[in-house]
């Protein structure tokens, strides 16, 4: 590791800033623009239904790019990826700034996802560049709560740049902090990834990421862990305003709250993670979803699905998963640094789309009451516990 790269992690806590504000701009860009859904709609004649395409394209986007960020990062190097997908970032919010057709908002919202995907992966793999894998759990812990924080702060920006000055000024507000971001990482990030004089070789890279259990059992840790909270948002509208008939404040509420929940786990998770250890403290978590599914399930038999019947028990399963994810996170890339980046953007990958069929799922047997929901429930906490097991094998367990 050159003098330059260590450098870069003395002052602890500036770097673990650094590295979540690249990788919480993702779920940040995703979100901010949700305010503004009726005023856009309205300038391009659109119902808000098809506005909602603004968002499926940037999750498309983000499951695409990933892996892609990935295997680069790994072949060229961390930063080459990382600039390039910042410019990606910053032009398609320059463009979405100024285009007049709805074709091109929405082509430019996808090139978005797949320019700040580049610092979802890159920053990962170069937390596990430059530390040792607890230490590197522990920051990423850091990170996830920046990473909660986005998707939470973000409608609050975006509504207030919507109503002062018009929605175009929030993809002018991303492309400012797309190029404030390309203007430090060019001025102050070196190259991290560990020297490899070995050419890459794309198949061999994933047949070594798909034959080891540890990689495969974080990457199910976090695809299921991911899956409860995706299960509850494709009804979650429905059921408070229509089955509950609760105002969208009393919704915004509880989503916060659920949002703050898995951000207490995450910082919960440095604290376990220096005391107990990696392995440990996730399967200390893994039992806690358990007592949070029977806390879900009494709930519901003995209160009815009320707010705070569904909310407190939900709050202390997110609890759980904000203890997993991070820990997954750091996992999955540490096995092989050579691999970090490909593992890093593999595993967000196959993550997004678990959590994706979760709500898909979700969205289809919802029948207006919670009983569902509870079995997704279920399934992502019993999927969640497989990985656990499958990161204590070895490829000879096999």
């Amino acid at each position: 590791m050159n003098a330059r790269a260590l450098r870069l992690t003395q002052n602890r806590w500036g770097f673990i800033l650094f590295m979540s504000v690249m990788c919480s701009l993702s779920p940040f860009a995703m979100s901010f623009p949700v305010p503004a859904f009726p005023a856009i709609g309205l300038e391009f004649l659109k119902p808000v239904a098809d506005i909602q395409l603004m968002i499926s394209v940037f999750l498309v986007g983000l499951g695409v790019a990933q892996p892609i960020h990935g295997v680069l990062a790994d072949r060229y190097g961390r930063r080459p990826v990382l600039l390039f997908g910042f410019a990606i970032f910053f032009l398609a919010s320059a463009a979405s700034f100024l285009t007049t057709s709805w074709t091109a908002l929405v082509l430019c919202r996808f090139l978005q996802a797949v320019g700040v995907s580049a610092g979802t992966v890159t920053s990962r793999a170069i937390v596990n560049d430059l530390q040792p894998r607890e230490e590197a759990a522990i920051s990423l812990s850091y990170i996830s709560i920046a990473m909660g924080l986005g998707p939470i702060l973000a409608p609050v920006f975006g509504g207030v740049l919507d109503t002062t000055f018009g929605w175009r000024s929030i993809f002018a507000g991303c492309a400012f902090a797309g190029a404030v971001i390309l203007f430090l990482a060019i001025w102050s990030l070196p190259e991290t990834r560990p020297a490899n004089k070995e050419p890459r070789n794309l198949l061999r890279d994933y047949n070594r990421l798909f034959r080891s259990p540890e990689f495969i059992g974080y990457t199910l840790i976090f695809g299921f862990g991911q899956g409860i909270f995706f299960a509850f948002l494709p009804f979650a509208p429905d059921y408070f305003e229509n089955i509950l008939n609760q105002n969208t404040g009393v919704f915004i509420s509880a989503w916060i709250g659920l949002s703050l929940s898995f951000m207490a786990g995450s910082l919960l998770g440095t604290r376990l993670t220096g005391f107990l250890g990696m392995r440990r403290t996730l399967f200390v978590a893994s039992l806690w979803l358990f007592i949070a599914l029977a806390a879900m399930v009494g709930s519901l038999s003995l209160f009815g699905g009320g707010v705070l019947a569904l909310i407190i028990p939900l709050m202390l399963a997110m609890l759980g998963t904000g203890l997993l994810c991070p820990l997954a996170l750091a996992g999955s890339i540490s096995f092989d640094p050579k691999l970090a980046a490909t593992a890093a953007g593999t595993s967000s990958a196959l993550g997004l789309v678990t959590g994706g069929l979760f709500s898909v799922i979700s969205g289809v047997i919802y029948d207006g009451t919670l009983w569902p929901f509870m079995g997704l429930v279920a399934i992502a906490i019993f999927g969640n516990l497989a990985g656990v097991g499958l990161t204590r094998l070895t490829k000879e367990d096999l």
